[in-house]
């Protein structure tokens, strides 16, 4: 079991699989279209979000990730922006997972790793690993 960070220009040579992770585990706030996806893209090339692939043994989720400094506070978070998973694994690949994301994102001195989601598996799966998941991300849309 592996969760690795790719870099720009391993993005680009699997790009075609990481945006179709990445569309369909888009946050609800997002307009899923082409335009939204070239920003992605470009945001992935400069670096400002992170792709991490899991592999256990072969590829079996994708997630991208940022620091965020909250605008108020300046308090800083990574914040896993996706995670789809993409193939079968086992429950430890979890584990491993969160203790990888805790040291990166100690080590970009964050206080929390902060995400949303409204599906029941990954809040039960995050529950799990000791996720507060009392909030939820609320949505007006216009």
């Amino acid at each position: 079991m592996r969760l690795l960070k790719l870099l720009p220009e391993q993005v680009m040579h699997y790009w075609p699989d990481i945006r179709a992770c990445i569309e369909v585990a888009m946050p609800p706030y997002v307009v899923n279209n082409s335009d939204s996806m070239l920003y992605i893209q470009e945001q992935l090339l400069v670096g400002s979000i992170e792709c991490w692939v899991a592999f256990d043994p072969g590829v079996c989720g994708v997630m991208t990730t940022q620091v965020v400094s909250d605008p108020v506070s300046a308090c800083r978070n990574l914040l896993i922006y996706s995670l789809a998973i993409i193939g079968e694994h086992s429950e430890d690949l979890w584990q491993l997972a969160a203790e990888q994301m805790r040291r990166y994102a100690s080590a970009k001195q964050c206080t929390n790793i902060i995400a949303y989601s409204n599906n029941e598996h990954m809040l039960h799966i995050a529950e799990k690993l000791g996720a507060d998941t009392s909030y939820r991300l609320i949505t007006f849309s216009l």
